[in-house]
């Protein structure tokens, strides 16, 4: 018998809330060779063809298979509390056109492994540190080196899950030098996110609520926290609303967030403007990463 074995990771999960950061759980790699040995133990016969999942979380650059992987560069950058932490970049090989064809100036595909840098820690006390002290600064340096490495016609697709921090996306902002030159930076740019985790920013299911699962903050001070770092991002959306009030189509705050237009469950999952076009707001679906 012919077997797919195709696995995501296993992470902690305490009070339902996925840890998976540096050094918990098992990455989809792991997984995927611990059920392959466990099968053959069981039916030496079978042939087993082994596929592990990156789904966008910490370490999602290490499941690319090789074959696909055309580059691979380490990036350093700063962590939630300024430590020093490694994300790769890797360019994959570009896909055969139609023709069968690969062309080396054809457009690339790159992707950033980002969530390695704001990973939960499995410690109360760090992770409750982060979220009262953390900056997105380091997300925001990152992303603007990986931009760097490519070309106008590539795309950079940003790995990305729940982090502790709580600055509304701020920090990762200012690194970008403010809002119109980030807006600046990725008006041309094919830019998206892989997001390991669906939760959003707010609300009495997001992020800010679920730190009191995984912090030693209390409940009132999560909620505080969660206040402020949506009014925050909101302040942020406006604004860049609002510096282009005459444009056209449908209004996004950066590009970078444009796909979860389309990418949530559910169209409930959006606000509406009046006119009933999908809004980003706090309670969008994925903007807890």
């Amino acid at each position: 018998m012919k077997v797919l074995l195709a696995p995501g990771g296993l992470w902690p999960e305490p009070a339902g809330v996925p840890l998976a950061g540096l050094g918990t759980g098992l990455a989809p790699g792991r997984v995927a060779s611990g059920l392959a040995r466990g099968w053959r133990a069981a039916r030496p016969h079978d042939s087993l063809t082994l596929l592990p999942i990156a789904d966008g979380g910490p370490g999602s650059a290490q499941v690319i298979a090789p074959d696909q992987v055309a580059s691979r560069e380490v990036i350093q950058g700063r962590g939630p509390l300024g430590q020093v932490r490694e994300v790769d970049l890797v360019r994959l090989v570009p896909r055969p056109s139609r023709s069968g064809s690969r062309h080396p100036a054809e457009a690339s595909t790159w992707f950033l492994d980002a969530a390695r840098l704001l990973a939960l820690p499995s410690d109360p006390d760090e992770t409750a540190q982060e979220a009262l002290e953390g900056s997105t600064s380091g997300l925001g340096e990152v992303i603007g080196a990986a931009l760097s490495r490519t070309g106008p016609l590539d795309t950079l697709v940003v790995g990305m899950s729940r982090s502790a921090v709580h600055d509304g996306g701020l920090g990762a902002m200012d690194a970008l030098g403010g809002l119109r030159a980030a807006k600046d930076l990725l008006s041309h740019r094919s830019l998206g996110l892989a997001l390991a985790d669906d939760i959003s920013l707010g609300g009495m299911n997001g992020a800010g609520a679920a730190l009191t699962s995984i912090t030693s903050i209390s409940p009132e001070r999560a909620q505080e926290l969660d206040r402020r770092a949506c009014t925050k991002a909101m302040e942020s959306v406006r604004a860049a609303e609002d510096l282009d009030p005459d444009g056209l189509g449908v209004r996004r705050s950066l590009p970078v967030v444009s796909a979860l237009d389309d990418a949530g469950p559910s169209a409930s999952a959006h606000a509406a403007d009046s006119a009933g076009t999908a809004r980003l707001s706090v309670s969008t679906w994925g903007t807890g990463a």
